[in-house]
């Protein structure tokens, strides 16, 4: 079907941005009086409208001049993610800050969509590491991986810093949906980390069934440990159990990895080298957690 000649100044834009202001005037029409539910849901329709617009604009820009049925691209996904994140944040703070909780409501909705979305797009759908036919760009760090894992990881991480604690019926939804954008956060962090260590080593194609290196597979735990370590400094400045826990699970990834795959593709001083690092890492790890976690517990008391 097509959607018009330009890739953003379309019908697309015209139909959805004129249709999402006027439900949204509606809305601030009817905002008071007994017409208040009325509004409510103009609110909700307004905020539907302009992500669907958005949606489909992103959709036209990657599959111009027609929005015919194709696979996602990365680069897409990572649009979607963002856009979402950034729609969900600015309803989610607009409800807060007037204290409407149609707005607040979708803006959690939006961002559960996100989390979960991008959750499966990015780590099944399509990741690069399970499609041969996939690339990401040649260049380290600033490609295609960048923009669809770690931005969407960053935008994650500050919707869960930004969520606050509202009032009832709200409070107990905001903290789940806390939790599940740390979480995904967290997740797509792990991924961008470990992809983009494999970018390093593989070039563009990063298709699991190319033969990684001994350093590649060295350079994962190194990765992973630093990440936990990272996960664990912001824990204990921040005092989030949760980063410390997550700094946790990732160190035990990273254990796991080196005994039960660094001995079977490891040899000889890289073998020596990773169950090194490993111990050293976990007698740093356990320094800090004495000095920092409970040594403060003992001062406290």
């Amino acid at each position: 079907m097509p959607s018009g000649e330009t890739v953003i100044f379309n019908w697309l834009l015209y139909a959805y941005g004129t249709a999402a202001a006027s439900f949204a005037l509606a809305a601030w029409l009817t905002r008071r009086g007994e017409a208040r539910h009325f509004g409510r849901s103009l609110e909700l329709g307004a905020i539907v409208l302009l992500t669907a617009g958005a949606w489909l604009i992103i959709r036209h820009a990657y599959h111009w001049p027609t929005m015919d049925a194709s696979a996602l691209r990365l680069t897409e996904i990572g649009w979607y993610a963002i856009i979402t994140s950034l729609l969900g944040l600015a309803a989610w703070w607009g409800g807060r800050t007037s204290r409407r909780i149609v707005p607040a409501l979708a803006g959690c909705a939006l961002l559960w969509i996100m989390a979960i979305g991008a959750s499966y797009l990015l780590t099944l759908h399509a990741n690069p590491i399970w499609t041969r036919s996939m690339t990401v760009g040649d260049m380290p760090i600033f490609n295609a991986l960048l923009w669809s894992y770690a931005v969407a990881a960053l935008l994650a991480g500050l919707a869960a810093w930004t969520l606050r604690d509202w009032r009832e019926p709200m409070q107990k939804l905001v903290q789940p949906t806390r939790w599940m954008m740390g979480a995904t956060a967290l997740w797509l962090s792990f991924w961008w980390i470990t992809l983009t260590v494999r970018q390093a080593f593989q070039g563009e194609s990063l298709w699991f069934k190319n033969g990684a290196t001994a350093a590649e597979w060295y350079a994962y735990s190194a990765a992973w440990i630093v990440f936990a370590a990272v996960l664990l400094g912001l824990g204990i400045w921040r005092g989030g159990q949760a980063l410390r826990w997550a700094s946790l699970v990732i160190l035990c990834v990273a254990v796991g990895k080196v005994f039960v795959l660094d001995m079977a593709h490891l040899e000889d001083l890289w073998r020596v080298g990773s169950f090194l690092g490993l111990g050293l890492s976990l007698l740093a790890v356990a320094w800090v957690y004495q000095r920092f976690v409970f040594g403060r517990r003992t001062g406290e008391t």
